[in-house]
């Protein structure tokens, strides 16, 4: 399931988000915004970031990105300032604002503000106990290594500030995509119509296997007890085929 969003890179993501909290904040408290702010932020800031307006050498998009880093900041130290109202820190876009900042920048041991490195792609939250073939011995609960200041797992990850709860997922052998998924129920009969009856919508990086229980339980709850269900490998396993046996 697609989300409606314009898909960004993470130097798009950090200068949207900023963007999107200042345009809630500007809604709820204009005064506020123009005392916490200086003029030179409507240029950075004054329409939506896309690629093709960013900086175009390496070292170019690394100073842009820390200085929306450091904007964020500023911005949200004005916030939690004592006699900042305190509606403003609560706002929706504003809350988004220090997710992401938490996940797309660190402080340094020289107490200096820098921009997380991306997610090592061979690294997934599903192998977190897997162990390693050379050694026997399991990942390390806390990968990504926080050591590394690389950036969350998609599980986590928010990628965009206009759909926060939107995540990117990619399947093997097939296209990537950001948004949800979501998991269909049908009635499966020889005569009559196929009905859906169940939609159960999942964060789009979640295993099949993993929706299964919230499935089965909404089905229940809507007065459905069918005396068997059909469903692709994905779902199954020999633990989920005896546990559904037994509480189903």
């Amino acid at each position: 399931m697609l989300a409606a969003v314009r898909r960004l890179n993470r130097a798009e993501l950090v200068g949207e988000t900023l963007r999107a909290a200042l345009e809630e904040l500007a809604v709820a408290d204009d005064e506020w915004l123009a005392a916490a702010t200086t003029p030179d932020w409507g240029n950075r800031y004054g329409r939506p970031v896309r690629y093709e307006r960013l900086p175009r050498t390496k070292e170019a998009l690394s100073a842009y990105v820390v200085q929306v880093g450091e904007d964020g900041m500023h911005l949200m130290r004005e916030l939690f300032r004592d006699g900042a109202p305190r509606r403003l820190w609560l706002l929706p876009q504003v809350q988004v604002l220090r997710q992401v900042w938490v996940q797309q920048y660190w402080y340094d041991e020289d107490d200096e503000l820098q921009w997380r490195g991306p997610k090592d792609t061979g690294d997934r939250q599903s192998r977190r106990a897997t162990e390693r073939r050379n050694t026997g011995t399991a990942a390390a609960a806390g990968r990504p290594d926080p050591a590394t200041a690389r950036v969350p797992w998609s599980g986590m990850e928010i990628v965009t500030p206009h759909d926060p709860e939107a995540r990117f997922c990619r399947k093997a052998g097939k296209e990537d995509w950001i948004g949800y998924r979501d998991h269909q129920t049908e009635t499966c009969g020889d005569s009559g119509a196929n009905i859906i009856v169940h939609v159960a919508t999942r964060p789009a990086p979640e295993q099949d296997i993993d929706a299964l229980d919230q499935i089965h339980e909404g089905i229940v709850g809507q007065g459905f007890h069918p005396s068997e269900r059909l469903v692709d490998s994905g779902y199954v396993s020999p633990d989920v085929i005896h546990y559904a046996q037994q509480r189903w």
